[in-house]
């Protein structure tokens, strides 16, 4: 019973020490004001972390560390742009139209990214999709 129950805590300290160990804090710069899923976010200083207190559902924590607001989104894994990958430079991308942009995707390293369902719009009504890239620091 003793060797079960050694066993059990030793599956349970690794089960938390793999959900940390896929937790990532990066840092961008952000110029300009976003749409991050349906919240509005203001230029400044964002702390990203994927895959916050190591959930297992894809997501990303958005913190402007100049207002203090925060946002959780529910993303999906999709193919990380080849350029990306090649770079190995962590990256978080915007699609703009006429200067309304939203959060698109986030990478930070490895085959795939993470990627935010933007609200889509009526490409009949609207300009041209100018895509914005940034680049992410480790913290």
């Amino acid at each position: 019973m003793k060797r079960l129950t050694n066993s059990l805590m030793a599956a349970a300290a690794l089960l938390v020490a793999a959900g940390s160990a896929q937790a990532q804090n990066l840092k961008a710069e952000i110029p300009f004001s976003f749409k991050a899923g349906v919240s509005m976010m203001s230029p400044g200083t964002y702390q990203v972390m994927i895959n916050p207190s190591g959930t297992t559902s894809p997501m990303i924590r958005l913190y402007n560390e100049s207002d203090r607001k925060s946002v959780l989104l529910l993303v999906s894994w999709r193919d990380a742009a080849k350029e990306w990958v090649a770079a190995g430079v962590p990256k978080m991308s915007f699609e703009c139209i006429e200067s309304r942009c939203s959060l698109a995707q986030v990478w930070r390293g490895g085959r795939d990214a993470l990627h935010v369902d933007a609200l889509r719009h009526d490409r009949r009504t609207v300009g041209a999709v100018q895509i914005i890239t940034l680049e992410l620091k480790a913290e």
